[in-house]
């Protein structure tokens, strides 16, 4: 890039950030400037004033991208008569031709007017509209623990068949609490794989040892022909998996290791961990952990010659028949795949 229009470049961004301070010290300035632009709005907002409203709409929508990009804030002092002015401006429009009245209403306003306008949205609206209340309920902070919104959006995931990611993760952002038997019911019944991997994540924010026992109790029962459309069926966060395989024993250790071969950057990082655990006094677990790096053998995420070499270690080790097998079985097949390496 040329010196000279580095400098411009350089130049504009520091007139930008003092532009933005200048601001950000005087909030009144926010409101003398947003304020105007609704109000002409209003005033052009009749279906033969089109070329008026939409100029100053344009104006008003460009400012506030301004400030949300330089981190001006726009408080609720401001927010609240604005979002009304502009509700108020786009009655007689089709509201699902232009979104700006949802997101200043959703991020910046918590007036009972926004309020009942973004139900009326979530409850009437086409599925634009719904979803663009959905982009702003989950951006903004003003709603949570509202129960007339939790209640909105109960609804209309029940209209949406009950398993909708975009409705669920609102849900969360409301509720939390209120969320997780929702969450639950889902985790216990879905029958999609694109769904369960998306809801695993959501369960496992909770952090909860006895949730993720639940999930992992499903991996081995949900249907694999979603397979190709997601990147596994457990979508939780690798470091909690691993966290929960340290301790896990028995049959609980079998379910998280279903979802362990399911979780992809858990397979990429956590092959210390079993053949660490393979010295495991349960039997169930070592079986489970021998099954485990068999199965990622076989998809050939684990076909090379440190496997083979610590399964050879274990097989000398080990006493129960069932997990010897399973390992002489896959020393066999991981020889025949690296002959000629």
């Amino acid at each position: 890039m040329p010196p000279d229009k580095v400098d411009r470049l350089i130049a504009g961004i520091k007139a930008r950030r003092k532009e933005a301070a200048a601001y950000r010290a005087n909030p009144s300035k926010v409101r003398d400037e947003l304020l105007p632009l609704a109000e002409e709005m209003k005033k052009h907002s009749s279906l033969g004033n089109v070329t008026e409203f939409r100029e100053y709409r344009d104006k008003l929508g460009s400012r506030i991208q301004w400030f949300e990009q330089n981190q001006v804030p726009i408080g609720l002092d401001i927010g609240n008569p604005l979002a009304e002015d502009i509700i108020e401006a786009f009655k007689g429009h089709d509201p699902a031709l232009d979104h700006l009245a949802i997101r200043v209403a959703g991020k910046y306003s918590n007036s009972a007017k926004t309020k009942e306008y973004l139900l009326s949205r979530i409850k009437e609206g086409g599925r634009p509209e719904q979803d663009s209340v959905l982009h702003t309920l989950a951006w903004s902070k003003l709603w949570a623990q509202d129960p007339d919104f939790f209640s909105a959006l109960e609804d209309l995931l029940s209209r949406r068949g009950g398993e909708d990611a975009f409705v669920l993760s609102d849900l969360l952002v409301i509720d939390r609490e209120r969320a997780l038997p929702i969450l639950m019911k889902i985790v216990d019944t879905t029958k999609s794989g694109v769904v369960f991997y998306q809801v695993s994540s959501m369960v496992a924010s909770f952090k909860r040892t006895d949730l993720l026992e639940r999930l992992f109790r499903r991996v081995r029962e949900i249907p694999l022909e979603d397979r190709s459309s997601v990147p596994g069926l457990c979508n939780v966060p690798p470091e909690a998996l691993l966290d929960y395989i340290r301790a896990a024993e028995g049959e609980k250790l079998a379910f998280a290791l279903d979802a362990f071969a399911e979780t992809h950057a858990a397979g990429r990082d956590g092959y210390p961990l079993l053949v660490a655990k393979l010295s495991s006094a349960n039997v169930v677990s070592r079986r489970a952990i021998v099954h485990c790096i068999s199965t990622l053998v076989r998809r050939g995420s684990w076909t090379n010659r440190q496997v083979l070499s610590d399964l050879k270690d274990h097989v000398t080790r080990e006493a129960d028949e069932d997990a010897q097998k399973e390992a002489q079985e896959t020393i066999g097949y991981l020889e025949f795949q690296l002959r000629g390496r």
